[in-house]
């Protein structure tokens, strides 16, 4: 079954299907539950005090917003940590903004609004960042796993 409204295939008419039907429905998901992109995962690098792509980024010609639902794992031979939470990012005005709501785990980036995530924007396109404390021990490991729901223009 696909993760996403929008990957289910538009039918033509064949005797055993009407198409109209199987049509409305798909829109009518799409408009109900938005885009949904499968998950990501993606490497977070230690003791980041410079803003570093995440390499994930949301047009405003295609959506007005994004619900990005994150988990962080960050671990070392002396620390383990993990944060879960959400990225809310909206184009208001030609201006993308960002709101983090951070549900649980231990802050693993810091002060998650001030230290962790960003955006930049460049046109219409806003590409997310992240900066990462130092985390003291040997053989760092760091990841994130992103699974954005868009609302289209």
């Amino acid at each position: 079954m696909a993760n996403n409204p929008a990957d289910i295939p538009i039918r033509s008419n064949q005797d055993t299907i009407k198409a109209s039907w199987f049509n409305e429905f798909r829109t009518f998901l799409i408009d109900a539950f938005g885009a949904v992109t499968g998950e990501t995962l993606k490497t977070i690098l230690n003791n980041q005090s410079s803003a570093v792509d995440v390499d994930f980024s949301v047009d405003a010609v295609d959506f007005t917003s994004a619900k990005i639902p994150f988990e962080i794992i960050r671990s070392t031979s002396l620390e383990n940590r993990m944060e879960l939470g959400q990225i809310n990012l909206y184009y208001k005005n030609s201006t993308w903004y960002m709101v983090m709501d951070s549900s649980s785990g231990d802050n693993s980036l810091g002060d998650i609004e001030s230290y962790g995530f960003s955006i930049v924007q460049a046109g219409t396109i806003a590409h997310l960042k992240y900066k990462s404390d130092n985390m003291s021990g040997t053989g760092y490991v760091g990841t994130i796993k992103l699974k954005a729901n868009y609302f289209s223009t």
